[in-house]
């Protein structure tokens, strides 16, 4: 097939658009309508009628696709994005599941064979990629610590996560062995910006054979730093743009429940939108305690904007409209857990030896608490 590149000076210039056009077939267009560079749908204006009328998803679907390009990778190997598709007249219009991103370059393709290039906004040959922070932040964690959250920049690369991370006994300079629980299946947020990095419970739990063969992968008293490789790529196969390290020492081991009556309540003041603040008294999960605690008046969850501070120590909830008069309800599901596992009630150390019963039922315990009338003049 002979072709000819077409390129959109304006549009290379500003990383928008390459477009590969065949003469005399259809015509590609990404749709950017903001200032973000970023591409809400796609569109194909076919130059013949035979998809015009009333074409099934089958054809549209056939008519028009989107691919991930990455380095080193066929687009066409990968599964086209996923999206819906609408026809008006003769355009075929292609709109994204999820929004496009600003750091992944996508390859429209048409049924003729032409195809369109949106290259990302940002330099490709700068890595940019960094990770952001890791939780808990604390400079002094449990020897029991259940897990680490390692938050990203932007989208990861999965598979083989484990040989990016290594955990150092300071002291010795030595590499700890077979310290996290190494899944098959990583455990990754949606966009994959954060991972949930498992310390072994075998290496945390007393009476189990690899905390007594091996011993634990951290000890109280002892100073490690957990390090993460620049060589992890991103989901563009980028290296990242530097290692990170997290410092931290070994305190004694926690093995008491979280118990509410230990947590301090700040009542705000009626017909305000004060922040109602809640004091645990300890560091807690910094993921569960954003989906395990919440407000009620009556029966209704209030809406509202819910903040944690550094060391998970502390809650802000702001509601969206005033406090009334009334009394309210702070619901905390049994689930939400420390830095070392134990949920609301419950220890992480169970006896090993007694069957383990999982409680399907949904549980939780409640606190209450009034907004204070201000009585100033």
């Amino acid at each position: 097939m002979d072709t000819t590149l077409l390129t959109s000076l304006a549009g290379l210039a500003a990383g928008l658009v390459t477009t590969l056009q065949v003469q005399g077939a259809s015509r590609l267009e990404w749709i950017i309508q903001d200032s973000s560079r970023i591409p809400s749908e796609l569109r194909m204006h076919p130059e013949r009628d035979e998809h015009e009328g009333n074409a099934t998803l089958g054809d549209l679907e056939n008519a028009l696709q989107v691919y991930v390009v990455e380095e080193g990778v066929d687009p066409l190997s990968n599964p086209p994005v996923d999206g819906s598709y609408l026809q008006s007249g003769k355009v075929v219009i292609f709109r994204p599941t999820y929004p496009f991103s600003d750091r992944i370059d996508y390859l429209a393709v048409a049924f003729d064979g032409v195809e369109a290039l949106h290259r990302s906004s940002k330099l490709h040959d700068s890595p940019v990629t960094r990770v952001d922070h890791i939780q808990p932040e604390g400079e002094i964690l449990p020897e029991n610590l259940l897990k680490f959250y390692i938050h990203f920049s932007h989208s990861m690369s999965g598979g083989d996560v484990y040989r990016h991370i290594q955990l150092i006994e300071l002291a010795k300079k030595k590499v700890v062995q077979w310290p996290f629980l190494e899944l098959g299946e990583e455990l990754w947020n949606q966009d994959r910006t954060r991972l949930t990095l498992f310390i072994d419970p075998g290496r945390i739990k007393r009476g189990v054979k690899p905390l007594e063969e091996i011993g634990p992968s951290l000890e109280e008293g002892k100073d490690y730093e957990l390090i993460i490789s620049n060589q992890w790529k991103d989901a563009k196969g980028t290296s990242m743009a530097n290692s990170f390290r997290k410092s931290f020492r070994v305190g004694p081991p926690d093995r008491s429940p979280i118990a509410l009556k230990r947590w301090t309540v700040e009542s705000p003041r009626a017909e305000t939108r004060q922040p109602l603040v809640i004091h645990f008294g300890e560091s807690l999960d910094a993921a569960l305690v954003q989906r395990c605690v919440s407000c009620l008046r009556g029966n209704q969850e209030l809406e509202g904007e819910i903040s944690i501070n550094s060391q998970t120590t502390r809650w802000t909830f702001i509601p969206s409209k005033p406090w009334s008069l009334v009394q309210h309800t702070i619901k905390v599901h049994t689930l939400l857990e420390d830095l070392a596992g134990n949920n609301v009630g419950k220890p992480f150390e169970v006896d090993t030896f007694a069957p383990v019963r999982r409680r399907l039922e949904s549980s939780h315990e409640t606190l209450h608490f009034t907004p204070v009338l201000d009585k100033t003049p």
